[in-house]
């Protein structure tokens, strides 16, 4: 409110991209399954929708030209995500077969908790500006192997 504006909030979900040094679900992967170093996933069925840091520019970028729309709805909080889910352990079998590890994908009972299943519905942001997200995970891990071969490279 400090100049008259309400704001709107946006939920990001799972930002995945190139130089993320983080300790995260897909950076560790990264990092570790071109080393053939083992991998543990807690809980095997654990689902979580990743967005691709080009669509989150792209959704930031919309958001603001469409603030005004925006801005009138009672409730201004958008989620900014992919909006379908991936189940961990598939994406993790992805990057294995990309490398073409020997790496093992070690399956543990969830953390007491921890997020099991989330997908975020992305229907109220499509609505309000017509953003769309275009880059699955497989396709945003495809570029990261392709351009960057970051992760393997790091520490």
């Amino acid at each position: 409110k400090c100049y008259g504006n309400e704001g709107i909030i946006l939920r990001l979900s799972n930002v995945i991209g190139e130089h993320d040094p983080n300790q995260r679900f897909l950076p560790l992967m990264l990092n570790r399954i071109p080393k053939n170093k083992d991998v543990e996933i807690y809980g095997k069925e654990k689902v979580l929708d990743f967005t691709d840091i080009y669509d989150v520019i792209n959704g930031i970028l919309t958001v603001i030209k469409n603030y005004d729309r925006m801005g009138r709805d009672k409730l201004p909080i958008y989620n900014l995500a992919f909006g379908k889910g991936e189940k961990l352990v598939d994406v993790a079998r992805y990057i294995k077969n990309k490398y073409k590890s020997k790496s093992k994908i070690i399956i543990k009972k969830n953390h007491i908790g921890e997020v099991v299943r989330y997908t975020a519905c992305i229907d109220k942001i499509k609505k309000f500006t017509g953003w769309k997200p275009t880059t699955d995970v497989y396709q945003t891990i495809d570029r990261i192997i392709k351009n960057e071969n970051y992760y393997a490279k790091s520490i």
